[in-house]
């Protein structure tokens, strides 16, 4: 096979150097296709090609090298195969990805990347090898696609398919990274990292197991072009993105097959092991290659999933400490979600996902499992998709330049000569918004150097949502994901095609909350359409949950319709927009025509915020029309729901009212309120109009100053006895007549009861057992209003511990009251013209609080060093109530190697909440208390007793009740370190608590015990017994003294026993106390006097002996100085 490829690049050497390639690819079908080889990849839909080998090579041949023609210069030209059909044409350059004496050794192995003739974001990656022609085409439109052999060992047939397509074979991907196994390094986050636009290179072995050579037809040495062209593949692939990216390309070096085996059994490796290759993969590329040969080291495997050591490259001891193994080792599922993603880390990038599977907090900034490169797509549920995008998220962005730039990563890197310079992005401002609205983010960036951008707008909040996928009430975390860069500098937040179709997304959600949201702006540019060097700014939204969300109200139907050169009004819902708040007092209007997609007329700029605004409509027929209404020098805006038609315009009139809206506050009886009605001509009408009124608010008068007005003039509506209007909103109908037809205005007056109190609906005066965040609820008005409410512990508001305005007349308390303490609140109501009275003061009384601790009887439990053991620990809660708060204490665990260890806390209902997970590295043992109002991460190493915040929220069993079965899960990731837990316990604060009254079981002391329960009850109570305990016997160890009026009941059947032991007396009634014992046996203690009671109190005895349980001679076995009876059958020795 070689010799024959070889021939052919001679044939093509000598051949004409035509650029032109047209007559490479003809449409083949698929059962004329000889096979002799399996196929490797069998996409969904596909589209099958012949290729004329000839003219390709002679294209591939002609194609200058990059280090004389950038791409965009280049004169070679190829037709790629677009899988619907049709083609992409490129201009082509080669790129050497080999060190000379490697691609002098395999002269048929070339890589290749270029252009499109027309689109500087569509790019090409494209090899020859010993399978043949290869190509991936990225910034398409439709997606990334692919041109590949039809089958192993056949260069002429080809399919061309989309990425999506693709549904990938083999093991799911797994990463067994742990962030601080060598390296306790942590980003900071807050860092512009733009780099210093250097192109660097980095000199790559790769290393393949005997399985992976098999898994690729390679059976022994002489298959070593078969094998490296599988490897080149790979890495011309990986290479695209790391040099669009972050400007690195990694070259294979000249000795790397020697590191190349062929046999499974007597290579170096444990194939299905990953972390155990990790070591031998260092030690065998050391060792057959050298270490001042390389700069980076990898290895192919079919098993063990993906491993890699953070930060290597340069580094002697770990640079090749890299491990990559899928059962199927190809096309993206391989190339970018495992190796793209270990040499990721390899370069300095910890993970980006926030769901709790080997989360890295300070890097969480993505959604879910993230879609991005250094995320878990596809393996950590909840899932946002399937497999990787193939970029970086801008905080692995900044890792690796950070590394490659300022770490050890720039001791060992050989530079590409070239000029860039970074773009420069203009600091953005902040941003207050309303909630639930939609928002869009636009960078302005310049490039002195005129290259292409790339824009990534992402989330910058790394902090643990409390849901995933995200709700709309997490106060942190991401709410939303990373998609691909894109080549305008705008955002929208969600996208765009889901505000027009009304869809929701699960990884886009946006807060009804108030909240901060950090965004980062992450523009590349594109130099000679390869590597990429980067600006970054990052701005803040707020959310404010006394506004919004902002709604356009009309047109918002399909049944809307404009006509050219008419005025229409546009409505929207202010919704406090206009507020302190968001502090929004104008608004823009714009004009899509392509269902809402696009808005390039524009309809109003800086109009008041008043909720109507009259415009003209432009000339341009559509029947996709939508308007959008955006906050002026803000980022806010909605849209149209439906698209709506806009008509071919014809000679006519139209009527405007100015201004729409009247607001009185202070009404002056002989004061006329006056609305200014125009009638506008429209294409030249000039026909005279009669206006009439058809509503007014019911007492009052309107009168026209003109009845019948000629187009272009205006009369004035003046309304009077607005004294006699009742208060509220009322609308005023003006109706014009002509020979174009019947037209109305519509205008409203809005009189505001300036002394109206407002109305507390719940709680009512004096509630109590009150809810901690209470719903507080009120009466509302139907003029526009606000609502300011006031939460205070005294009846004069001088100590107000919560206070905000509203739109609604209800709202939740978002602070956590106190419990068994009593609040007072009001409202008053204000509009824009006054604020109005205080409403009476209501008092309510929050719900008792009960707290207490329990530590777990279930340890000490070992931790294995073998294997990766789990062990669980259980806690059984014997009280009820519903948590309020809930900490963990005295947590220890002797273990070395905490980075090994992945602690959990599960509620008897199930939820999870983990403690921690792979932090600080190779110190040992844990030490320490877990609280969610603590401050900050455990220390490093975390053994020092403190107090310190779980990695999830134990906010979480807010709401649960406590009794049942806690579980805390310790598991050992790795193998050889081990250890013990040694103790753990549970402190809770409960509402509704309710003591356990039935025991469970003879313990002397502990949860279900008979002194646990007696502790427990309280006057009134009955304390029964489980059935199992029939005929038990209790042996106690201190005497029961019963304070409390409580009854004690036995089962109904059995001899149940309760035995004083050596214990002078074995229960004692207080004065004050009535006790009734029922159903069970009591065995005197050693005392002569009362050995069995002593009554000081109230006595009853039902079914009840007491018995000597030592046959003292003259023991009197009751003492009884109180009431004492008896019912039943009851025996009484003494």
């Amino acid at each position: 096979m070689r010799l024959v490829i070889s021939v052919l690049f001679i044939v093509a050497f000598s051949t004409s150097q035509a650029q032109q390639t047209s007559g490479i690819w003809s449409d083949q079908q698929e059962a004329r296709i000889n096979t002799t080889g399996g196929r490797n990849i069998i996409p969904d839909v596909y589209r099958t090609l012949h290729a004329d080998i000839t003219p390709l090579l002679n294209a591939l041949e002609n194609a200058p090298d990059e280090s004389i023609t950038p791409p965009q210069a280049s004169t070679t030209r190829l037709r790629i195969p677009r899988p619907e059909g049709g083609f992409d044409i490129f201009k082509i350059v080669e790129y050497a990805m080999m060190e000379p004496g490697l691609q002098a050794r395999f002269p048929e192995i070339r890589t290749y990347r270029g252009v499109d003739i027309s689109n500087p974001y569509k790019t090409i990656r494209l090899q020859w090898t010993v399978h043949g022609f290869g190509a991936m085409v990225s910034g398409d439109k439709a997606g990334k696609y692919f041109v590949v052999p039809y089958a192993r060992r056949n260069q002429s047939d080809y399919i061309s398919y989309y990425k999506k397509d693709y549904r990938a074979v083999g093991d799911p991907f797994q990463c067994h990274f742990k962030n601080d196994k060598t390296s306790t390094s942590r980003p900071t986050i807050e860092n512009r990292i733009s780099g210093d636009c250097t192109f660097r290179s980095y000199r790559l072995a790769v290393a393949t197991t005997g399985e992976y050579a098999n898994f690729h037809d390679a059976s022994s040495s002489s298959d070593v072009d078969t094998l490296l062209s599988a490897v080149v593949i790979a890495v011309n692939r990986v290479n695209e993105v790391y040099e669009r990216d972050v400007a690195v390309r990694m070259i294979l070096i000249e000795t790397t097959t020697s590191v190349f085996y062929y046999d499974g059994v007597t290579d170096p490796y444990t194939n299905g092991n990953g972390s155990a290759m990790l070591g031998e993969n260092q030690a065998t590329i050391d060792a057959e290659i050298g270490s001042a040969n390389y700069d980076i080291g990898h290895v192919f495997s079919t098993g063990g999933g993906g491993v890699a050591t953070l930060n290597a490259p340069c580094i002697n001891t770990r640079k090749a400490r890299g491990v990559t193994g899928q059962s199927s080792p190809i096309d993206d599922p391989f190339y970018i979600d495992y190796v793209a993603h270990e040499m990721g880390h390899q370069f300095g990038a910890n993970h980006t996902q926030n769901n709790s599977c080997n989360r890295n907090n300070p890097t969480a900034m993505e959604p879910g499992s993230a879609s991005t490169i250094m995320g878990y797509a596809g393996i950590c549920n909840p899932n946002v998709q399937a497999h990787s995008d193939d970029y970086f998220h801008g905080i692995s962005i900044q890792e690796i330049r950070n590394y490659i730039s300022s770490g050890n990563g720039d001791n060992c890197d050989v530079p590409i000569i070239w000029s860039n310079n970074a773009p420069v992005i203009s600091p953005g401002s902040d941003y207050t918004i309303p909630v639930s609205t939609p928002f869009m983010l636009i960078a302005d960036v310049l490039d002195m150097d005129g290259d292409p951008i790339r824009y990534l707008w992402e989330q910058w909040d790394n902090e643990v949502g409390s849901i995933m996928p995200p709700n709309p009430t997490n106060t942190q975390g991401p709410l939303f994901r990373s998609f691909d860069p894109d080549s305008v500098p705008i955002r929208v937040f969600p996208k765009m095609q889901d505000i027009v179709n009304g869809t929701t997304s699960d990884w886009e959600v946006l807060p009804s909350v108030s909240r901060n949201m950090d965004f980062r702006i992450t523009a590349i540019d594109f130099h000679n359409a390869v590597a990429g060097c980067s600006d970054e700014d990052n701005i803040n939204v707020t959310t404010d949950a006394t506004a919004g969300p902002f709604l356009v109200l009309g047109p918002n139907s399909s049944a809307d319709s404009w006509t050219e050169g008419h005025f229409v009004d546009v409505t929207w819902d202010v919704s406090n927009t206009d507020g302190p708040g968001v502090n929004c007092n104008s608004i823009d209007i714009f004009l899509s025509r392509d269902g809402g997609y696009t808005y390039p007329d524009t309809l109003a700029i800086d109009a008041p915020n008043n909720g109507m605004a009259s415009i003209e409509v432009p000339v341009g027929i559509t029947t996709q029309a939508r308007v959008m209404v955006r906050g002026s020098n803000n980022i806010f805006f909605d849209i149209s729901d439906e698209d709506f038609e806009i008509l071919t315009g014809t000679v006519d009139y139209a009527l405007n009212a100015s201004p729409a809206l009247i607001q009185l506050c202070e009404i002056d009886p002989f004061t006329d309120v006056r609305f200014h009605i125009a009638v506008i001509s429209i294409n030249g009408y000039v026909e005279p109009v009669t206006l009439t009124i058809d509503s007014l608010p019911v007492g009052a008068v309107g009168i026209l100053t003109s009845t019948v007005v000629s187009p272009g003039d205006t009369v004035i509506l003046k309304v009077g006895n607005v004294g006699s209007v009742a208060f509220g909103s009322h609308e005023i109908v003006i109706s014009g007549s002509s020979l174009a037809g019947s037209k109305q205005v519509r205008m409203q007056l809005d009189i505001v009861d300036t002394n109206a109190v407002t109305i507390l609906h719940s709680p009512l005066n004096d509630t109590i057992e009150v809810d901690l965040n209470p719903e507080l609820l009120w009466a509302g008005n139907e003029t526009e209003s606000t609502y300011q409410v006031e939460l205070a512990t005294d009846t004069q508001f001088i100590d107000v511990i919560f206070a905000t305005t509203t739109l609604d007349t209800s709202l939740v308390v978002d602070t956590v009251l106190g419990a068994s303490t009593e609040y007072f609140w009001r409202v008053r109501r204000n509009t824009s013209c006054h604020t109005g009275p205080w409403s009476a003061i209501f008092s309510f009384t929050t719900v008792d609080i009960f707290c207490f601790e329990m530590a777990s009887a279930d340890v000490p439990k070992v931790i294995s060093s073998s294997g990766s053991p789990t062990v669980v620990s259980e806690l059984l809660m014997i009280d009820g109530g519903i948590i309020s708060d809930l900490n963990l204490l005295d947590l220890d665990i002797s273990h070395t190697w905490v980075a090994d260890l992945d602690v959990r806390l599960t509620s008897p209902i199930g939820t999870e909440v983990i403690l921690f997970n792979s932090i600080c590295g190779s110190d040992n043992d844990v030490d320490l208390n877990l609280d969610d109002d603590a401050f900050g991460d455990p220390p490093c190493p975390p053994n020092d007793g403190g107090t310190y915040q779980p990695q999830g929220l134990f906010s979480d069993f807010n709401g649960e009740n406590v009794r049942g079965d806690w579980i805390l899960t310790v598991n050992d990731l790795e193998n050889n370190d081990g250890g013990s837990l040694h103790s753990w316990s549970i402190e809770v604060c409960v509402t509704n608590f309710s003591c356990n009254k039935v025991v469970i079981n003879t313990d002397s002391d502990g949860p279900g015990s008979l002194k646990q329960v007696l502790e427990c009850a309280q006057s009134g109570d009955t304390v029964t017994f489980h059935s199992d305990l029939a005929n038990s016997t209790f042996s106690i160890d201190s005497t029961i003294v019963l304070s409390e009026s409580i009854t004690i009941m036995g089962p109904d059947s059995g001899e149940m026993s309760i035995d004083g032991g050596q214990l002078a007396r074995t229960l004692t009634v207080l004065t004050g106390a009535h006790v009734e014992l029922i159903n069970f046996r009591i065995g005197a203690g050693t005392g002569l006097v009362g050995g069995a009671i002593l009554n000081e109190g109230s006595l009853i005895l039902r079914n009840i002996t007491i018995f000597n349980t030592h046959n003292l001679p003259f023991q009197t076995t009751v003492e009884n100085n109180g009431p004492l009876v008896l019912f039943g059958d009851c025996v009484i020795e003494q």
